[in-house]
Formats: C-alpha cells, sequence, structure tokens
C-alpha cells in the first residue's frame, strides 16, 4: 500500500466525474491531497504488512508513479488552458477540443491508477482488503463531516 497510497494521494482527485464510485471503497484515498506520512505510516500498521507486501507494493508504486506523474502534469497543464479558454474570447469548437484533451487525460490517469489499485490489491491478504476497506470508509466519513462543518 505504500506505493499505492502514495501515488493515488499525490495524483488527488483526477478520475472523471463519477468513476470514483464504480472503484469504491479503493479510490477514497484519490481524494487526498499532498501526501500525508503519518497518515500512510498509521494505515501500514493497521494493515499489519510483511516486509515482503511492503516491498512489492513499494514495486508497483514505482511501476506506475513516472507515467503519473507525467499524465497528471498534462492534466494540469491542459487543465489550465481550458480555464484560460472559458475566460477568453474562444469559440465553443475550441473549448470542446480541449475539454475532450482533459478528459481523455483523465481516463488515462484513472486507467493506470485502476491497474495499479488491482495489482496492489493481489498483494494484500483477503483480510488486509477488507480492512483497508474499512479504514478507506472511515477516511471518507470523516472527510464527509469535515467538509460539512461537522467534526467527530
Amino acid at each position: 500500500l505504500i506505493g499505492l497510497l502514495t501515488s493515488s494521494i499525490l495524483m488527488g482527485a483526477a478520475l472523471p466525474s463519477g468513476a470514483e464510485n464504480a472503484l469504491s471503497p479503493w479510490p477514497q484515498q484519490l481524494a487526498q491531497r499532498g501526501p500525508n506520512p503519518q497518515g500512510q505510516e498509521r494505515l501500514m500498521e493497521s494493515l499489519n504488512l510483511s516486509a515482503q507486501q511492503k516491498q512489492d507494493l513499494n514495486k508497483v508504486r514505482q511501476k506506475y508513479q513516472s507515467q503519473m506523474d507525467s499524465i497528471s502534469a498534462q492534466l494540469r497543464t491542459r487543465q489550465d488552458e481550458l480555464r484560460t479558454l472559458m475566460g477568453g474570447n474562444a469559440n465553443d469548437d475550441a473549448i470542446r477540443a480541449k475539454h475532450n484533451q482533459v478528459a481523455e487525460l483523465r481516463q488515462q490517469l484513472g486507467d493506470l491508477r485502476l491497474e495499479s489499485m488491482l495489482e496492489s490489491r493481489k498483494i494484500l491478504t483477503p483480510d488486509q482488503r477488507k480492512q483497508f476497506a474499512q479504514l478507506m470508509d472511515e477516511r471518507r466519513s470523516r472527510k464527509l463531516h469535515q467538509g460539512q462543518g461537522l467534526s467527530n
């Protein structure tokens, strides 16, 4: 999960709208922004990963990270370009074309995340998967309450 969490957390929520629910509960960690070493460490401890599992998960992260970083950078650039077009005098066709570029990059990033998640989940035991899903549900619930101005 080291790799899964790191790559997912670093990438932010760039799945296409609605795609998160199709992958639930795995994409919940995608909603996080920026690395959270303390949270990752607590999660690792909670799942009681073996040294081999940690090593295998790190290999999965390394396999996908550079591709995800590259696509993420392209996505940010295209999103900025789209905002510029929307705020300017661009015609509708140019805006649609840029929107399609953004959508394509989101799809590519989502596909890479899914493949990373699928490889990562094979490393976890069935009990660890279940526990991970529960932890992500708890995190989602906390974030939902925080987003509504409520506290746990």
